[in-house]
């Protein structure tokens, strides 16, 4: 309203007065939530660099290297020659220079072992490099990938004492992604050896690096060792990071693009689940009170309550995906899968009304005393404790896949995108208020649902401790729970008695668990006459293998590993495997005692996250990583896979 030549009578400066405090009010409300804007944007991005940066380890070149020192002997007599090896684990997705790279810019890796009193050291053997060509070089680049071996021919003098000495090694190494290199770096590899007297029985050490003909120089045209884990045929590195379950698959399948689409639609499904829907009318009415009827400000703050969930789960992709492996050993622990399966428990029991699982209130009090966009984004933060007892089995696969993968750029911006997908709606509803109206009430029905999944996540704990429980009570425990659970929800609860075709729904839902547990009896159980027959694994047989030019099969399994007694059950017994299987050497590898530091050693070699796992090598003993086999899959996978390694 202008100023200029209005009458000056109180009630006309009186609306003067407050059209200017409304407008100053929008104007510092268009200030707040410009300001609150930026600074969410500015923190999501913090969020993303930090995990970046955290995975890059702030690009030093022994961020993506280990080193390992190792010998050929437990212990050594004098007069005794044995070999030490330096082992070079490098980060899937990266490489490090050979010892003699192609451009001189490049600096090469390179092992300097320090002299030791009593012990002569011989001629340093580098391994094999491989040629690849990058977007930062125009000339195919000679590199080292994977695990690989430096080793080193040591002899004992004859004087040398009995006791414990230390071989030093300084190994030096420049790292590169396959468009950038990073700051070379020097690290300190120590490699502990024991001088024992001559009637001292000792024995072979580390047969997997120094079984195969020691360490290859360049110029020799030898297969690698079974243990280095080296460059697979389609040159990829073994996979020592590889991604697993079936969730993987898909993705390498599908592609990024497909997937985070499919993820976006996914947050948009868990709105459905009964922990979010009846949320939805009573959040967009908290907006809706806070801002005077301005349906653009309603969308704003369903903007920054949308924030504030994409923050709370983008944080944890991140820390899924730093957690890594630890994330992945934990889940094969029986503690831990005690501990899951009692959680799932509880979010059960207060699905089915025998308490509510809020979040403390104290902090719900305060979150709610916040209005304006401070209170929303507050508000969003929560609002993955309040959805835990529906979400957790939906965010189960997506969190295990995130810890495999080891990237916290890429944990951030899939659980950004499932929140994105969830939140949509309040941006929506918000913007058109209206609509709220439009939903249905979530009545009776949803607490039906509420008590359907319920039961799932009971279903779920059952699913969990079945590694644990005798293989012929599994069946049993399946029927009875199918059985209890539809007479329950289809007949025994009396939620939404009154209403005819809710009813018949619920008998529907109550007779397919009921037909499902009939199948399962009238199932007879897998009664195969012929199996696999498998060797016990061991690195010397591997080597054996290689110089006998034929390919390996290693099936990595744990006794309590669900998924590893399934493939023992449908996919090693299927005729078709059985007889393509005499064309390998099979071998078995328990990995159940995950305490054990062999086991742990067999982890790390072969970049196991999860069980089972089952790794081919060619006829060279070279893994080739597109075949590995991470979860179960059935009969007609496996064999696509045999063929692919023996066609």
């Amino acid at each position: 309203m202008p100023l200029t030549g209005i009458r000056e009578k109180k009630g006309t400066m009186m609306s003067v007065k407050l059209s200017v405090e409304r407008r100053g009010a929008v104007a510092m409300d268009g200030r707040v939530a410009a300001t609150a804007a930026w600074a969410c944007c500015a923190l999501c991005i913090a969020i993303a660099l930090t995990a970046g940066r955290l995975d890059a380890q702030a690009l030093k070149s022994d961020a993506f290297v280990k080193g390992q020192g190792l010998l050929s002997r437990d212990k050594v007599h004098p007069s005794e020659d044995f070999k030490a090896a330096v082992v070079i684990e490098v980060k899937e997705g990266y490489h490090v220079n050979a010892d003699t790279p192609a451009q001189e810019y490049l600096i090469a890796t390179k092992a300097q072992f320090a002299p030791l009193k009593g012990f002569k050291l011989g001629k340093i053997a580098y391994p094999k490099y491989v040629e690849r060509t990058f977007e930062f070089s125009e000339q195919p680049l000679r590199v080292f990938e994977g695990r690989q071996s430096v080793v080193v021919p040591v002899s004992a003098g004859a004087k040398v004492p009995v006791g414990k000495f230390s071989l030093e090694c300084q190994l030096r190494v420049q790292a590169c992604s396959d468009d950038a290199c990073f700051a070379p770096a020097t690290m300190k590899v120590t490699i502990p050896l024991e001088v024992v007297a001559r009637n001292v029985e000792t024995h072979e050490a580390n047969v997997e690096v120094f079984s195969t003909a020691t360490a290859k120089s360049k110029d020799e045209d030898e297969p690698p060792t079974a243990g280095e884990q080296p460059s697979s045929e389609s040159g990829n590195t073994v996979a020592a990071g590889a991604t697993g379950g079936e969730l993987g698959r898909k993705i390498a399948e599908r592609g990024l693009l497909l997937t985070f689409i499919g993820i976006f639609f996914g947050g948009l499904a868990l709105n459905l689940t009964p922990c979010v829907y009846p949320l939805i009318p009573i959040t967009v009415g908290y907006f809706g009170g806070q801002s005077d009827g301005r349906a653009s400000r309603t969308m704003l703050l369903a903007v920054f309550y949308v924030l504030g969930i994409a923050m709370t789960y983008s944080a944890l992709g991140v820390f899924s995906a730093m957690a890594g492996q630890l994330l992945g050993s934990a889940l094969q622990s029986p503690a831990v899968l005690m501990f899951i399966a009692a959680v799932l428990v509880t979010l059960a029991l207060s699905m089915f009304g025998l308490y509510e699982i809020q979040p403390a209130t104290f902090i719900t009090r305060r979150a709610g005393a916040k209005k304006g966009f401070v209170g929303s984004l507050a508000m969003g933060l929560l609002v993955g404790l309040v959805a835990a007892p529906c979400l957790a089995p939906v965010l189960a696969g997506l969190l295990t896949y995130v810890a495999t993968t080891r990237n916290p750029v890429l944990g951030f911006w899939m659980f950004f995108t499932l929140a994105v997908g969830m939140g949509l709606p309040y941006i929506f509803l918000g913007a058109f208020a209206g609509s709220v109206k439009a939903l249905p009430k979530s009545g009776v029905w949803m607490v039906w649902v509420k008590k359907l999944f319920g039961a799932m996540l009971l279903g779920a704990a059952v699913y969990v401790l079945a590694p644990l429980l005798p293989l012929a009570a599994e069946r049993r425990i399946a029927v009875a729970f199918l059985v209890v659970g539809g007479v329950y929800l289809g007949w025994l609860d009396s939620t939404g008695k009154s209403l005819p075709r809710f009813s018949l729904t619920k008998r529907l839902i109550g007779s397919t668990a009921m037909l499902a547990a009939l199948w399962i009896i009238a199932r007879p159980p897998a009664a195969a006459t012929t199996k696999v027959q498998w060797e016990k694994f061991s690195a010397a047989r591997v080597a054996e293998a290689a110089a006998g030019k034929t390919p390996v099969i290693i099936d990595f399994y744990a006794d309590w590993c669900l998924e590893c007694k399934q493939l023992d059950a449908e996919t090693y017994t299927d005729p078709r495997v059985v007889e393509k299987a005499q064309r390998f050497v099979l071998l078995k590898s328990d990995l159940t005692r995950n305490s054990d530091s062999k086991v742990r050693r067999l982890y790390r070699q072969f970049g196991i996250i999860g069980l089972p796992t089952v790794v081919f090598l060619d006829d060279r003993g070279r893994e080739i990583s597109e075949l590995r086999v991470e979860g179960f899959v059935d009969a007609d996978a496996f064999l696509t896979r045999m063929e692919k390694l023996v066609s």
